[in-house]
């Protein structure tokens, strides 16, 4: 085991988080464990970082990390607000930010601490007006693919944020700094703005499912080149008002890697939007936020 896990940052007090640096020192502290509630001990000197551990000196596995969850959790309470990180949808072979990152705000009382939701128990859940975000903490484990195609089935959005590089003792103005990108003389910008991403966004999955309506596939044909037979021309048929056309003839499917309407491609496909671009593009402009 990681001697992390034994090092607890938070401990709980009445029902509430603490910090070991906040907390009494010793047993005195009143403090418990998040994870499996038995009694911890402040271990808070002069010298070495303040922490908690388990009174009964047991491996409490998972001890470290819900603590980071709970504290998460507290501090989203008390400021009512998190920096969303930007909101990119794949229109093909390109990358389009369609919402600038954002804060939101809401209820202190909207934030729910690892309630089940059909099949999964998000570490956090923020509810506003009717809509749900879930958050996950990523502290040892990221988020995983069944989850995650869980979560796209609910299509309800998700992000993860990442404190796997968080030191013990670290602050709690700097976890704060973290959830709402807030630089602080201690914090470095690297991990301020880049400690947050979408894991599933609804609002990129509906852009991609309405430009998918304009998709047309065209079946990829190889000829072997006559004067090197170890390679072959790899073309399909172009659609009407191909924005890659030169020659009013087949395409050569390299020139659809580049093409920001080829929606996808496989060895025997390409699923081109090249001949309803006027739609794709108002789709696009027409969903930008910012």
């Amino acid at each position: 085991m990681n001697s992390k896990d034994h090092k607890i940052p938070f401990g709980l007090k009445d029902g509430h988080s603490i910090s070991a640096e906040e907390a009494d020192r010793g047993g005195g502290c009143n403090c418990i464990c998040s994870l499996c509630d038995e009694k911890l001990i402040n271990c808070k000197g002069e010298i070495v970082l303040p922490y908690f551990r388990h009174e009964s000196g047991s491996d409490c596995v998972g001890g470290y990390e819900s603590s980071l969850h709970l504290e998460a959790k507290e501090i989203l309470s008390k400021i009512g607000k998190i920096m969303l990180p930007a909101v990119y949808a794949s229109i093909g072979m390109e990358r389009i930010k369609i919402y600038r990152q954002q804060l939101l705000e809401f209820n202190s009382d909207s934030v729910f601490y690892e309630k089940k939701l059909k099949g999964i128990r998000p570490d956090l859940i923020i509810e506003k007006n009717g809509t749900k975000l879930l958050i996950e903490i990523y502290v040892t484990h990221k988020v995983d693919e069944n989850k995650k195609k869980k979560v796209m089935d609910m299509d309800v959005s998700m992000i993860e944020i990442n404190l796997s590089k968080m030191k013990r003792g670290m602050p709690i103005d700097m976890i704060r700094a973290m959830l709402l990108n807030e630089l602080t003389e201690k914090s470095p910008k690297k991990d301020i703005y880049n400690n947050k991403q979408w894991v599933y966004n609804s609002k990129a999955n509906k852009i991609t499912e309405e430009v998918r309506q304009y998709v047309t596939e065209k079946t990829i044909t190889q000829i072997r080149n006559p004067y090197h037979h170890s390679h072959y021309f790899v073309y399909c048929d172009i659609v009407n008002n191909c924005p890659k056309d030169k020659y009013g003839g087949d395409e050569f499917t390299w020139n659809c890697d580049s093409c920001n309407y080829c929606f996808s491609k496989n060895s025997k496909s390409v699923f081109c939007t090249g001949h309803h671009r006027d739609a794709i593009d108002k789709i696009i402009q027409k969903n930008i936020k910012w």
